[in-house]
C-alpha cells in the first residue's frame, strides 16, 4: 500500500545524511521532530512541528559534508531564495533556509501522499494506463509551464520519485531546484567524478554533459518519466547508460511493454510520437515547451494566444537558471515578451444569432418573455387556413340566419295586411 508522507529520496544511498536525530527532539529552537520521511544522499527529511506557526512541515536536513562546508551552505541559500519566487498549487512549496552550529535544512511544504514512482508499483500490471495519467500529466505540464516562463527555473531532477500525489488526488513536484544544488556542492566538496546534477537514466544528453540549463532538460525527462510510469522501466536502464543517453534510439513505449511481458491497453499514437520527440537528442527536436507537450497529447484546450506562445525558439534559446557543475545564482533578466498574435475569427468561437424577444400580454399590459414565462406557441400555415375557413363558414351561417329572420318577418306582415 502507499505510504503516507513526502518521500522523494528512495533512490539515494544514506551514507551521507546526517545523523543522531530522534523522534521528539527539538532542533533550531522551532521544529519538533516527528518522523522520517526519506532519507538518502542528498539529505534526510523528516515531518516536523513548526511550533511557532502550530503546523506539520517537511524539512530536508543538509547531509554533514555540504553543512559544514560554507561556501555550499551559501549557494544552497541562494537557490532556496530563488526557490521561494516558485509559488504553483501543483509545485511542493518552499519556505526558508535555517541553520545553526548543529544543522542546516530547508523547510518545505508537508504532503501527505506518495510518489508516482511507488504508486506505479502498486497497480496491478506495475504499470500506469494513459487514462490513468492524463490528469496529473496536465497539471504537471502547466507547472512546468510556470516554473520555465515566469520563475525561470528548471528542476533539472524530475523523475517519477519527485512527482507526488497529496490525499486529494491532486499532483505536486519536489525538490524545484534544490536536489540539484545539492548534487553539485556534494560534487564539489567529495572531488566526486561525476559532474552532472541529476539521475542519469533520466537525463538529456546535454545535462548528462554538465552543459548549462535550459527547460529542454526537463523536456526530455519529462519524457523519460511519461516512458517509465507507463512501461515500468526508463528508456535506457542497462549496460553503458551515458552511451545509450548520447547515441541510442529507444524502443516504442509499446515495444518496450512487449519485451516485458506486460499486458495493457494500447498506448494512443499522439502519446507514442509526443514521448519520442521528448527523447530527441537535439534540443531543436523535442516539443518547445510543456504547453507544446501538452498540446500534442491534447490535453490543452488552446486559445489563440496560447498557440502564439508556442514558439520554437521559446525554450530551446533562452537558458533558464541552473545547469553545470559549480554554476553560481546569478540574476536573470526577464525575457522579451513574445508577440501577441490575436486569435482569428473562426466558426467555433462565432456565436449563432439568437432569436428576437418575444412578448406576450397579459391583464398588466406587455412583457417580454422570460425563463419562466413560455412563449406563446407558433401557429403553422394549415392551422392558420382552418383557421380562415371556419371563420367564413360563421359570417356564412350567420349570413343565412339574419336573411331567414327577415324573409319570416316579411311575409308575416304581408299575411297580417291580406287580413
Amino acid at each position: 500500500m502507499p505510504t503516507e508522507g513526502f518521500t522523494p529520496f528512495d533512490d539515494y544511498g544514506s551514507d551521507s545524511s546526517i545523523r543522531g536525530l530522534v523522534a521528539g527532539q527539538k532542533v533550531l529552537k522551532r521544529y519538533t521532530l516527528k518522523r522520517v520521511l526519506g532519507r538518502g544522499g542528498m539529505g534526510v527529511v523528516w515531518l516536523v512541528r513548526d511550533d511557532e506557526l502550530d503546523r506539520d512541515i517537511a524539512f530536508k536536513f543538509l547531509p554533514d559534508i555540504v553543512y559544514h562546508d560554507k561556501a555550499a551552505v551559501e549557494s544552497l541559500k541562494r537557490e532556496t531564495r530563488r526557490s521561494l519566487e516558485l509559488t504553483h498549487p501543483n509545485i511542493v512549496r518552499i519556505y526558508d533556509f535555517a541553520q545553526d552550529e548543529h544543522c542546516a535544512g530547508i523547510s518545505m511544504e508537508y504532503v501527505a501522499g506518495d510518489t508516482l514512482s511507488n504508486l506505479r508499483v502498486c497497480q496491478p500490471t506495475h504499470v500506469f494506463e494513459v487514462s490513468d495519467l492524463a490528469v496529473w500529466v496536465k497539471q504537471l505540464g502547466l507547472a512546468l509551464d510556470y516554473a520555465h516562463k515566469e520563475a525561470r527555473v528548471a528542476h533539472r531532477d524530475l523523475k517519477p520519485a519527485n512527482l507526488m500525489l497529496n490525499n486529494r488526488g491532486v499532483l505536486k513536484i519536489a525538490d524545484f531546484g534544490i536536489s540539484r544544488s545539492i548534487s553539485d556542492n556534494m560534487t564539489r566538496v567529495s572531488s566526486a567524478v561525476h559532474g552532472a546534477s541529476g539521475t542519469l537514466v533520466y537525463m538529456s544528453p546535454q545535462q548528462a554533459l554538465g552543459e548549462a540549463a535550459s527547460a529542454q532538460d526537463d523536456i526530455y525527462s519529462l519524457g523519460a518519466t511519461l516512458f517509465e510510469l507507463l512501461t515500468s522501466k526508463p528508456p535506457f536502464f542497462t549496460g553503458e547508460i551515458m552511451t545509450q543517453v548520447r547515441e541510442k534510439i529507444p524502443p516504442t513505449m509499446a515495444e518496450r511493454r512487449k519485451q516485458l511481458g506486460i499486458m495493457g491497453k494500447p498506448i494512443p499514437p499522439e502519446w507514442e510520437e509526443t514521448v519520442a520527440a521528448c527523447l530527441a537528442k537535439d534540443p531543436a527536436k523535442r516539443p518547445q515547451g510543456a504547453m507544446d507537450v501538452l498540446q500534442r497529447l491534447g490535453l490543452a484546450e488552446t486559445t489563440g494566444l496560447e498557440a502564439a506562445s508556442l514558439t520554437t525558439t521559446q525554450a530551446a534559446e533562452v537558458p533558464v537558471d541552473g545547469g553545470a557543475q559549480n554554476q553560481t545564482a546569478q540574476p536573470v533578466t526577464e525575457p522579451a515578451p513574445l508577440m501577441q498574435i490575436e486569435a482569428p475569427v473562426s466558426r467555433t468561437t462565432t456565436k449563432p444569432m439568437q432569436p428576437p424577444m418575444e412578448f406576450v400580454f397579459d391583464s398588466k399590459g406587455m412583457k417580454p418573455v422570460g425563463a419562466d414565462q413560455p412563449a406563446v406557441p407558433q401557429t403553422t400555415k394549415p392551422q392558420r387556413v382552418a383557421r380562415r375557413g371556419v371563420m367564413a363558414m360563421i359570417v356564412v351561417m350567420l349570413v343565412l340566419v339574419v336573411g331567414f329572420g327577415w324573409w319570416i318577418n316579411t311575409k308575416h306582415q304581408r299575411l297580417t295586411a291580406g287580413l
